[in-house]
């Protein structure tokens, strides 16, 4: 398994499952660079549902393009005169819009992504593996 899939695995079970990974319990999983780089891309994967789900007003001109294996997103927040831009790997993209649904809004501004979660949690070892979704 390369980096990318780690750290897609990871991030994306990280993001959909806060507390599935007790910083108590695994203090030497969390000691690892690519951990801390999974958690903080967990975190940023959270925040952008949490906008794109309306958490700080309306979100307008949302953009999604594809180049290779990156996706790039970009959209503003009037009210806030907030804009953003992401890039994405297509687990990170999937991941968002699972999320954006859990948090009671719909991503019709992307594409459907069956499957891609499924695909990448399966990447994990089984003992990290989260039980809750």
């Amino acid at each position: 398994m390369n980096d990318s899939d780690w750290l897609d695995a990871v991030a994306v079970a990280m993001a959909i499952v806060p507390t599935a990974y007790s910083r108590n319990k695994m203090f030497a999983f969390y000691k690892k660079p690519e951990v801390r780089r999974a958690r903080d891309r967990s975190r940023a994967m959270r925040s952008l549902a949490r906008e794109l789900a309306g958490r700080l007003g309306r979100v307008s001109d949302i953009e999604l393009e594809q180049k290779g294996d990156t996706w790039t997103l970009r959209y503003r927040i009037p009210s806030v005169r907030l804009g953003r831009t992401a890039e994405l790997t297509k687990a990170e993209l999937a991941c968002i819009v699972h999320l954006v649904g859990s948090f009671g809004a719909e991503a019709r501004w992307a594409p459907a992504l069956e499957g891609v979660l499924d695909i990448t949690l399966a990447r994990l070892p089984d003992q990290l593996r989260p039980t809750g979704s």
